[in-house]
């Protein structure tokens, strides 16, 4: 027991007469215990969460009273310390919080923690209660668009044209543009049944038809083009794409000392130095390197990790969540001095977004530890967010929740997209500590299974936005601008472009190819030709020739035989 400070558990005992020397002393103990009438709430769990809970170091009974949890606009809004207080009232004892607690009893009180068990190891040793995940996620409204040829087939299902067995004639268009434009018909054939029904068939099944493909076509090519919004983390890492592929090369490699140290020093090492240069750790207001960066022209193809907002060390000073989480995860001594055998996906991301390319603090942010504040800061990323740049706000998915739904509220008419995936997941729960046989545990449980606990939290994040005020309060309507060369039309220049780039030099090789084949085919009537001019003709016209010499020369001429 340290010297000043006693265990307070030992004046909670039930008095009991004197027992047998073959007794169990320990079991004896446990059972003359009374519960512990003191609990401590440790209020450093959440160094990553905007969740971090001033608890009011007072009776709960004083915290409780006249406060309705569910008014939405309390003077003493929800906390995670109000139902913690219900619990622990409930079970005739007192929460206090770090500072208190230490002036009462030490470190001999009971625990109540409400954290991530991966942390460290405690929770192996102590009673604890999990009941869900929480990680990283993230959410934007940025969308890039693209173009694509698939209105081509738009009017037609490729299912029912392949189930059906249905053959494309190219006809159609053709046809269709010979019945459009009026055609001298003589009225012998006008008149004539059978030209009327074949001929008026289709035409009018070749007009309607192209006509609707047409019309369908170009509805579709005036739309607004697809496009697609990030939704994993896997989309939102600047410069190589590539880097899990290259790790999995790497390791295929026989590299006998320190596979990982070397591939991280190869890919990630300028990271660190940078981080390193900047003394981001020992800084305590700001991010020089985001200082630094705010004007570089290096962040347009990269996007804005932006995050909540938060007070780690509960000194005034603000720091973002993100980062800090980052940061800390990047240096930790147990990665980078003794790294594993195995680097995961998920350690892979994390380093990846260490690039200094993206950025972590809007570029307005222009005012020193003194002038901003949490609301102001807040305000400033939510201006940017709703710009619908390369920019996501990321935060733990129980802060993220609340945010979402304030985004939604204020900003309906802007299709906000949340990740998929979940960053650096963990484990939440109950943690106890020297809760004997407190009851305590066992109404956490139940807090828990009734539900709660669930509506409880659903409340406290909707009174945690009830006095924010959105940065924009008007919708803000899309202008209609006309279509100019960077809008859609540019499609159809690309499409002229494709079909002339590959029609010309087909057409070119047509005709080639039928020139040859004529010549080709003249050089072969070359023979049969001369055969014929120098042949039968020669022999006649020679004949002619001889008879028209005999009857000159009055006789025949004897022929010579060589």
């Amino acid at each position: 027991m340290p010297q000043g400070l006693e265990d307070q558990s030992v004046y909670h005992m039930i008095c009991k007469s004197v027992i047998s020397l073959d007794t169990n002393f320990l079991i004896v103990y446990r059972e003359l215990q009374l519960p512990p009438q003191i609990w401590q709430m440790n209020n450093n769990q959440f160094s990553w969460s905007s969740d971090k809970v001033k608890v009011d170091e007072v009776h709960p009974t004083n915290y409780l009273q006249n406060s309705n949890p569910f008014k939405l606009r309390n003077d003493k809004p929800l906390s995670r310390y109000h139902w913690t207080s219900i619990v622990v009232m409930k079970a005739n004892a007192t929460l206090f919080g770090d500072n208190k607690y230490r002036q009462v009893c030490g470190f001999y009180c009971a625990l109540l923690h409400f954290r991530s068990f991966s942390e460290d190891s405690d929770w192996l040793y102590s009673r604890n209660f999990p009941f869900r995940f929480d990680g990283f996620q993230f959410v934007s409204c940025y969308k890039e668009p693209y173009i694509t040829f698939s209105f081509y087939l738009m009017p037609y299902s490729t299912a029912v044209v392949s189930l059906s067995n249905i053959s494309f004639s190219a006809w159609y268009f053709i046809l269709a543009n010979i019945f459009e434009e009026p055609a001298f018909v003589p009225k012998k054939l006008e008149s004539k049944q059978f030209f009327r029904l074949v001929l008026g068939t289709w035409v009018l099944t070749t007009v309607v038809l192209t006509n609707c493909y047409n019309g369908l076509m170009i509805t579709e090519l005036n739309s607004p083009l697809p496009a697609t919004a990030p939704t994993s983390w896997r989309d939102l890492i600047c410069g190589d794409k590539y880097i899990f592929k290259k790790y999995d090369k790497f390791k295929k490699l026989k590299v006998v000392n320190n596979t990982v140290g070397v591939f991280w020093e190869s890919n990630f090492g300028e990271f660190r130095q940078y981080w390193d240069n900047s003394n981001y750790w020992y800084n305590d207001y700001w991010y020089p390197h985001i200082v630094s960066n705010k004007n570089s022209t290096s962040f347009i193809n990269c996007f804005d990790l932006f995050s909540t907002v938060i007070e780690p060390n509960g000194n005034g000073i603000l720091k973002y969540a993100f980062t800090e989480f980052l940061y800390a995860y990047g240096f930790n001594p147990s990665l980078n001095y003794d790294p594993p055998k195995v680097l995961s996906e998920e350690s892979l991301l994390m380093y990846s977004f260490l690039n200094p390319r993206h950025l972590f603090e809007p570029k307005k942010v222009n005012c020193s530890f003194d002038q901003c504040n949490q609301t102001a800061l807040t305000s400033i990323i939510e201006g940017e967010l709703i710009n619908c740049g390369r920019t996501v706000l990321a935060a733990k998915a129980s802060d993220l929740s609340g945010e979402i739904h304030f985004l939604k509220k204020n900003y309906d008419w802007i299709p906000f997209e949340e990740g998929r995936d979940s960053l650096h997941s963990q484990i939440i729960g109950f943690l106890f500590k020297r809760e004997g046989n407190s009851k305590v545990p066992a109404y956490c449980r139940q807090l828990v299974q009734s539900g709660i606990f669930s509506r409880l939290e659903d409340e406290y994040q909707r009174q945690k936005f009830s006095k924010r005020i959105p940065v924009v309060t008007t919708r803000v309507e899309n202008k209609e601008l006309p279509l100019n060369l960077a809008g859609k039309v540019f499609t159809v220049f690309v499409l002229c472009g494709i079909t002339t780039g590959v029609g010309t030099p087909t057409t070119h090789m047509a005709l080639t190819g039928q020139t040859v084949d004529r010549f080709g085919s003249s050089l072969n009537l070359i023979p049969s030709f001369v055969q014929y001019a120098y042949g039968e003709n020669f022999k006649s016209i020679g004949e002619e020739d001889n008879i028209g010499t005999s009857s000159l020369y009055g006789g025949k001429q004897k022929s010579s035989h060589v």
